[in-house]
């Protein structure tokens, strides 16, 4: 994973994308160093002081689109959108962070991918069955979920455990905030 992380990172340089400066290895460890980024995770401040308005949540989640979108331009899925892998900058700029489970699609952006990656809460309802999954999609629909977070303050598919939100998922059974 750390792998794919670092070659992700050296590929996909924008304002909205955690920058990485250098990679240090030593005896056994390896070391990203990356950015300061003050603000802390998304989730973090969501949690703690509640949805966002959507006069403040429109401007961050046109950054992550346009991160996303630099990202898929240049053949690169992130497979983690998630708000913990957003973090904030300050109260109007955000970057994306955890490339961990990015991959580079080096057949194209119709490449079959076959690993289940991600958080269950925010996985797109192909990830849930045995067969193939296009990765453009997949973080797509983890946009999609991560904004109904931003502006709600919860998930649209919840469940007590991972079986159950899996059905949740695949049948289209959301919470209406």
């Amino acid at each position: 994973m750390l792998s794919s992380e670092i070659a992700t990172l050296e590929c996909v340089h924008h304002p909205n994308i955690l920058r990485l400066f250098e990679v240090v290895e030593t005896l056994g460890r390896v070391y990203l160093v990356t950015e300061w980024i003050r603000g802390g995770e998304l989730y973090n401040h969501i949690t703690q002081g509640g949805p966002l308005r959507e006069i403040h949540a429109a401007p961050l989640f046109k950054q992550l689109l346009l991160a996303v979108k630099h990202m898929h331009s240049l053949g690169f899925v992130h497979r983690d959108i998630k708000a913990e892998n957003v973090l904030l900058l300050s109260e109007d700029r955000l970057k994306l962070a955890d490339f961990g489970f990015s991959t580079q699609l080096l057949n194209g952006p119709n490449q079959k991918l076959d690993t289940f990656c991600g958080s269950p809460p925010y996985a797109a309802p192909e990830l849930f069955s045995d067969d193939h999954y296009i990765g453009a999609p997949v973080d797509v629909w983890a946009l999609g979920i991560l904004l109904y977070f931003m502006v709600v303050g919860n998930m649209p598919f919840r469940a007590p455990t991972i079986p159950g939100l899996k059905a949740a998922i695949l049948k289209g059974d959301y919470l209406l905030p």
